[in-house]
């Protein structure tokens, strides 16, 4: 016969349910609000379930154990705090120390730095006029540079020394035009550098053109003086042909032949003679015109100016 066991269940009372339904509202409510929570939903059910004392009642117990906490908080950094309030105090004077420091300071600094502002900003305005005027020299220096080398070029101009004056208007364009600090010099030069080497050119074209003009005139007197001269020389070949045949003849006739001698020796001078003078007559028509009787210094100076103006193929080409 087996013996059976009746298990009792324990059924606990409502008032422990109640107990440990309260204490976990309790708990639920002061996590909701350590993490800062909406706590709506508990309002909610409390009214909900007809309970809301018990919802005001968790709500003082949290605010109690919390004062109990802040008390203790309290205590336990009571002297930290009021040591903190010490150094607050003491840095309160300090501050006002390293205030009053400071004004003074400051008045000093502006007693002293008053002066120092007026001679910077006199040292500032010096140093600004001390640069515009060497700025102005150094122009003033470039202008003067410019119109020694304009002043020169018209000097060669005027004395008919064309390369020089060439010379010069190419370092005025190469080196000074483009430095030149006065707009009105600086267009008047790119207007008449070009006019005057137009003016040169012209001046030694017509040059040659007249000397053109006198090789032909000197050509034709060379050419009529060397006819002349041709035509005499024929002429003393006849006067001598013939002066041999009278003295053949006078050698058959008479037996004194030194006679024939002296008379030929005092033609022979006077061959000689015409001779000379004919050279001499050419040779003094002019001091530097040589032998021929003109001189080739414009044709020299021609085609040198034109080979400066870069125009030497055109010269070439034209003459």
């Amino acid at each position: 016969m087996h013996s059976t066991k009746l298990r009792r269940k324990v059924v606990p009372a409502n008032g422990d349910l109640d107990n440990s339904a309260d204490k976990q509202d309790q708990l639920l409510l002061s996590v909701a609000i350590c993490n800062g929570e909406d706590l709506g939903s508990f309002v909610r059910k409390a009214f909900a379930s007809g309970k809301p004392e018990t919802l005001l009642h968790n709500l003082r117990h949290f605010s109690r154990s919390k004062e109990s906490e802040i008390e203790e908080f309290c205590k336990a950094h009571y002297q930290d705090f009021n040591l903190a309030v010490d150094d607050l105090r003491s840095l309160l004077s300090d501050v006002d120390s390293l205030k009053s420091s400071l004004s003074d300071s400051n008045s000093k600094l502006q007693s002293v730095a008053g002066p120092l502002l007026t001679v910077l900003d006199s040292y500032i305005e010096v140093q600004t006029v001390s640069r515009n005027v060497n700025l102005a020299l150094t122009l003033i220096v470039s202008c003067i540079k410019l119109m020694e080398l304009c002043s020169r070029a018209n000097h060669h101009l005027t004395s008919g020394n064309f390369y020089m004056a060439l010379k010069c208007v190419d370092m005025i364009e190469s080196e000074l035009l483009d430095k030149t600090p006065s707009s009105t010099l600086k267009r008047m030069l790119e207007k008449k550098i070009p006019e005057i080497r137009l003016n040169i050119e012209r001046k030694v074209s017509k040059e040659f053109g007249d000397w053109l003009v006198e090789i032909r005139v000197v050509s034709r007197n060379l050419g009529q003086l060397e006819i002349g001269q041709a035509s005499a020389a024929r002429q003393r070949e006849e006067d001598l042909r013939i002066k041999q045949r009278q003295a053949e003849e006078q050698s058959r006739l008479s037996v004194r032949d030194c006679v024939y001698a002296l008379q030929e020796e005092d033609d022979d001078d006077g061959i000689n003679g015409g001779i000379g003078d004919d050279v001499k007559d050419v040779d003094t028509s002019g001091s530097g015109r040589g032998l021929l009787g003109f001189d080739l210094t414009p044709l020299y100076r021609a085609y040198h100016i034109h080979q400066t103006l870069g125009l030497e193929d055109r010269f070439k080409k034209y003459f």
